[in-house]
């Protein structure tokens, strides 16, 4: 509800949004997007920032079900460690599970998916869509994605043309019957299995550039 329709109605529940509580339906909707903002502050402070006067071993139960504790605890100060301005000292993919972890301390009934995993790739884009996987249980979830692997995840499919919508069903059905999906699918997948075995010889190569000890 930042902005209301301006032609139609948009309903939740059979009802207009315009006759919720706003208060209480920005409490029922969360928000992952591309950028994810991060305070200067520690990684626990993060996550605590997604539940009002949440207790510290509700933020951990958060990290737990998400599985950020596993990523926790290779930083010698684990949860009090300092992310730094806007996360500065955390890579893409921490900053993005962190975020996971404080949607999930919200607990919102819907949530709103805006490009996740743009700036992910390889081990880390699985790792995080399993993390995804888990945050939308129970949720209605709406992800806006141009990611193949992200694709996976939707039980329903709204492909958008040119500002138009030219195909609603499953990601199976539409990959065989819409040429335009097919292609885009073909594209990106392409381009991902590309990055994925880039990644992979510029750690085999790293690996054999390191140092015998002696």
């Amino acid at each position: 509800r930042l902005h209301d329709p301006t032609g139609g109605t948009i309903t939740a529940g059979g009802v207009d949004l315009r006759h919720w509580d706003l208060t209480a339906w920005r409490d029922s909707v969360g928000v992952l997007s591309q950028d994810v903002f991060l305070f200067h502050g520690t990684i626990l402070d993060n996550i605590a920032y997604g539940g009002r006067d949440a207790s510290r071993d509700e933020v951990v139960a958060a990290a737990k079900a998400t599985g950020v504790d596993v990523m926790v605890e290779k930083f010698s100060k684990g949860f009090d460690t300092v992310v730094g301005e806007r996360g500065a000292w955390l890579s893409g993919g921490e900053r993005q599970r962190i975020a996971i972890a404080r949607l999930f301390l919200r607990q919102p009934r819907i949530i709103l998916m805006d490009e996740p995993t743009s700036h992910l790739d390889g081990e880390v884009l699985s790792a995080t869509i399993e993390m995804m996987r888990w945050l939308m249980l129970g949720r209605t979830t709406f992800i806006v994605t141009h990611q193949t692997e992200t694709l996976k995840l939707a039980d329903r499919v709204l492909f958008l043309e040119n500002g138009r919508l030219s195909g609603d069903s499953t990601h199976t059905q539409l990959l065989e019957e819409h040429p335009g999906y097919a292609a885009l699918w073909k594209i990106r997948g392409s381009a991902y299995q590309s990055t994925a075995r880039s990644r992979a010889f510029a750690r085999d190569d790293r690996k054999k550039r390191q140092p015998v000890s002696q």
